[in-house]
């Protein structure tokens, strides 16, 4: 058996939003990462409606499969 753990749905994601063409930091801030270095310090928008919007298009691409996952 696989090992697996719940950090490997958070690399997926963000890898899978990364693939979709959005910005690192909107999805740094949907897994509640925190930002390094100058960005960290000085950018202290949540980017609230892009999130919003890149995790409904994600949760619409994971609904395409169909219920495959479930």
């Amino acid at each position: 058996m696989v090992h697996f753990t719940i950090h490997d749905l958070r690399r997926t994601g963000a890898t899978r939003l990364g693939e979709m063409d959005y910005q690192p930091y909107w999805f740094e801030k949907a897994l509640n990462h925190k930002l390094r270095g100058v960005r960290g310090i000085y950018n202290r928008a949540e980017y609230g409606t892009e999130r919003r919007k890149m995790l409904q298009d994600w949760a619409d691409k994971l609904d395409s499969f169909g219920g495959y996952f479930y």
